[in-house]
Formats: structure tokens, sequence, C-alpha cells
């Protein structure tokens, strides 16, 4: 009735990073997901997401092993979402092994198959400038649209740094032609703050279709 549809199941992980030191936590995981991409199957998504996991220090993992644990288990990840006609990404985010632009893209090649989430709010957090931050794009697979500033890890629309029109641009340009899903985080200091996420939520699609009207235009002419 809303003319929406579903598109990315946004799984993270399980309560624990899929490169757990733990073998049977690890198998723990790897049964759960197997249910959650049956289910994402018969609800008719189109991809799984995932946290890459990241080094844990507390149990003596060196940053190699981490990053050798997350491509096997990934691996295994990948092949079950294709058993199932689904693809499996994961999102380059804050505090994981692959928070650096450079190290998503080694984690992705290093795992035929695996495609990115890409959420810019993570890299601005980091201080990325959006060149930097536009090397992800010919592996993407999906987009977090929310907007962010590098003291703040949710902005306002009109008020973040990240310049939505450019992306949108930068996108087509990479011929990306996957869903960007506007994200809010829900958080308590916000709301005390009198945001309304309808609201915010709906000027960001506001952006985003502006943004894509014009580039249509433009290409027509």
């Amino acid at each position: 009735a809303h003319n929406l549809t579903v598109s990315e199941l946004f799984i993270m992980h399980f309560g624990h990073p899929i490169n757990h030191p733990d073998p049977q936590t690890r198998s723990w995981t790897r049964s759960l997901y197997d249910g959650i991409t049956t289910f994402a199957q018969k609800a008719g998504f189109e991809s799984v997401m995932m946290i890459p996991g990241h080094v844990h220090d507390e149990d003596g993992q060196s940053p190699t092993e981490a990053l050798d644990l997350s491509v096997e288990e990934l691996r295994f990840m990948v092949d079950v979402a294709q058993q199932k006609q689904l693809q499996c990404n994961i999102e380059p985010c804050i505090g994981s092994i692959a928070e650096q632009p450079a190290d998503a893209i080694r984690l992705v090649q290093a795992v035929p198959g695996l495609g990115l989430t890409v959420d810019y709010a993570h890299q601005v957090q980091l201080g990325l400038e959006h060149e930097q931050i536009e090397v992800l794009h010919p592996y993407a697979r999906h987009f977090h649209a929310k907007q962010s500033s590098p003291d703040s890890f949710q902005a306002r629309p009109d008020e973040g740094s990240i310049d939505f029109p450019r992306l949108v641009r930068r996108l087509d340009d990479d011929a990306y032609d996957g869903v960007i899903c506007v994200e809010f985080v829900t958080q308590e200091p916000l709301l005390e703050a009198g945001w309304d996420f309808k609201v915010e939520t709906a000027r960001l699609k506001q952006i985003l279709d502006e943004t894509l009207a014009k580039l249509r235009s433009d290409q027509t002419i």
C-alpha cells in the first residue's frame, strides 16, 4: 500500500563478532546464520549484511589472526547466501577490522562474492574526506544514507558534512545500480533534543529524490 519492499536484512552479528577466537562460538554463529538466511530467502530479501569482526585483544588475538578468521567465516557465509540466491555484504564500520577503506577492500578481495554495504558516516568519523571514501564504490552492493559530521555520528540532513548530491552523482558515474537506504538510529538524547525521526527521514529522502530527478533531467538533455 505504501510502495515499500524489503532489500537488505541488517543482521550485524549474533551477539559475538564472526571472528570470535572460540571455535564453539563461531559454530553457533554459523548455525544461526543458516537459519536467518533461510528466513531472508523466504521473505524476499536481496542481501544480508554482517559486521566484519574486530581484533579480540583481550583474548590475545593478533590483527592477522582476526583477519584470517573473518576471511574464513565470510567465505562460508557467502557460500551459504549464494545457495539461497542472496548477496552477502559487510559494513566497513568503526572499530572493525575493515574501518579503513583499504582494509575493507582487502577483505572483499580475499572473499570472492563478498560485497560492501557502505555508510559514509563511519568513515566521516575517522576524519576521511569524500574522495577517500569513494574508492569503496566499486565494491558496494548496498548503501546507507545517514547524515554525519566528524564530531557527531548522526546529524540532521541539512547540518552534517556528507554531501549527498555529490554522493549520488558519483554513484551514477560508478554505475552503481543498487539501493540507497535512508538510515537513522533512534537515540534518547536526540529525542530529548526534539528530533522527529519521521521528519528527518523524510527530509533526507527528499534530498536524494531531488538529486536523482536533476540527474535524470541532465542526462535527458
